[in-house]
């Protein structure tokens, strides 16, 4: 699997080809910094290279909304071609769609009850953005 990086709330590594899953453990609070530093984990573990994110926030976990509306940024973009976030709660589904709605992430961002089917459109994303990056070479 490769390298894995952990900070106090959240670790990170490369599933699989360019996906990077995040984890966000168990009951815990992002704040801005930790959405720094987990942004870091990501920018180490895909080298300089364009990447996929499939984000599963564990039970009890939430976020502030500085955090929220840091993770939603340009400059949180950096890099990142598409994020599945996994729920599985009602407040998560809640501050998820807050997230879509009202912060609008300059990443193209989707919200799945069902992990096989966030990796599934994670895919999808990754072949039509390297469509995209052919089309542009020619």
């Amino acid at each position: 699997m490769g390298h894995r990086y952990s900070i106090e709330k959240a670790e990170a590594f490369r599933l699989e080809g360019i996906i990077i899953e995040n984890i966000l453990k168990e009951k815990t609070v992002l704040e801005p910094a930790d959405v720094r530093a987990i942004k870091e984990m990501n920018l180490r573990l895909c080298e300089g290279k364009y990447y996929a994110l499939l984000v599963d926030p564990k039970a009890g976990s939430t976020i502030t909304d500085e955090a929220r509306a840091l993770l939603a940024s340009k400059e949180m973009a950096d890099l990142n071609i598409a994020k599945a976030i996994l729920i599985y709660t009602k407040k998560q589904k809640i501050l998820g769609n807050i997230y879509l709605s009202i912060n609008k992430p300059h990443v193209n961002t989707r919200l799945f009850t069902d992990r096989d089917k966030a990796l599934k459109w994670l895919h999808l994303q990754i072949s039509n953005f390297e469509a995209e990056q052919i089309l542009k070479k020619k």
